[in-house]
């Protein structure tokens, strides 16, 4: 039985190809997921403009994080830590905290998967991550980890009633 896949599958083929497979497994699987629909030439037609649809999505998309990236490696990102006596920090510099921060400079949304660290940062200087945006485009950030000055509190006195 001939389909079109609506979306990729691993060793059956991409998006938009027409595949024969076995009547059971269209009929019991692909098409009730979605994932293929009977090969007609009104599906096909329809399949392929809806490819080019995509294509030009993912292109603009494409460009789009490709601005993004020099944008964001542009950017110096600065992060305050608590440190020891000898200049060591508590603990390391993660991943959650990098996407923190670099999610309120760039004013979007950054995951902590997308952040690519190359070794554990558990000391103060400057250091340069790796930001995964997707669609093969990558950002390398500098990052500049100091010590975090802490003021100090004075005591304000009581008052007793």
């Amino acid at each position: 039985m001939k389909v079109i896949l609506l979306e990729t599958i691993e060793k059956l083929g991409k998006v938009g190809e027409m595949v024969e497979v076995k009547p059971g497994y269209a009929r019991n699987y692909l098409i009730p997921f979605g994932k293929a629909i009977f090969a007609t030439p009104q599906a096909e037609a329809e399949v392929q403009k809806k490819i080019a649809e995509l294509k030009a999505k993912e292109e603009t998309e494409q460009a789009e994080l490709a601005k993004f990236a020099e944008k964001i490696a542009a950017t110096p990102i600065t992060i305050p830590v608590k440190v020891g006596e000898e200049g060591k920090l508590f603990g390391s510099v993660t991943t959650a905290e990098i996407a923190e921060i670099l999610s309120k400079e760039a004013k979007t949304e950054i995951e902590k998967s997308q952040i690519e660290i190359p070794e554990p940062i558990k000391a103060l200087g400057d250091y340069e991550v790796t930001i995964h945006l997707g669609h093969g485009i990558s950002a390398k950030v500098k990052i500049s980890v100091v010590s975090e000055s802490e003021p100090k509190a004075e005591a304000k006195p009581t008052k007793k009633k």
